[in-house]
């Protein structure tokens, strides 16, 4: 043990040969089995149209047409029609809304019908959790203008889909989704 020291690692006797050195403390089979799990990615929901305009919500029945509020954050009340009701393939009710934009005539904290007027059409679906019932109207009580071949059919092609970038239109099968509110 002259001159050489305890701590050092032993020579090989190929120079170019350096003693293997690991980075690692733990093994594969460590790493293996503790590594997170892997998240589950569900199907983004695609809304279809209910063909019957009609659904059961909280024990009342939900017509297309109907007039409903809306709370925003700021505890202001918003009044909305309901223009079409639609159902993802999850079995969730949302609806999509005709605002109505009060006039001066509007009384203050109630809803006449004869004092609003017809506001844009929201392309963003809104689940029935976030509406609250106020007075059912016909559909047609605020129409300004005449749609011509709007009539739902029996299946539906077309529904919206949750995307990263908000709702779109797709085009689905429609044996995949029952539409009736049964």
């Amino acid at each position: 043990m002259d001159g050489e020291k305890i701590n050092d690692p032993p020579k090989s006797s190929n120079p170019k040969v350096k003693p293997k050195q690991t980075t690692s403390v733990r093994g594969r089979r460590y790493r293996r089995k503790n590594r997170r799990p892997q998240k589950c990615k569900m199907d983004r929901p695609i809304f279809v149209p209910i063909s019957t305009g009609r659904v059961e919500y909280n024990d009342m029945t939900l017509v297309n047409g109907d007039v409903v509020s809306v709370v925003n954050a700021e505890k202001k009340v918003f009044y909305a029609q309901i223009r079409c009701l639609l159902r993802d393939q999850y079995h969730q009710v949302t609806a999509l809304l005709t605002w109505l934009y009060p006039t001066k005539e509007s009384p203050e904290g109630q809803f006449d019908p004869a004092t609003y007027t017809v506001g844009h059409e929201d392309d963003v679906p809104r689940p029935l959790d976030a509406l609250e019932f106020v007075s059912k109207i016909p559909s047609e009580y605020y129409k300004h203008r005449v749609l011509l071949g709007l009539d739902i059919p029996d299946e539906p092609d077309l529904g919206y889909a949750l995307t990263s970038k908000g709702y779109k239109l797709v085009t689905i099968p429609c044996a995949e989704f029952e539409t009736d509110s049964d």
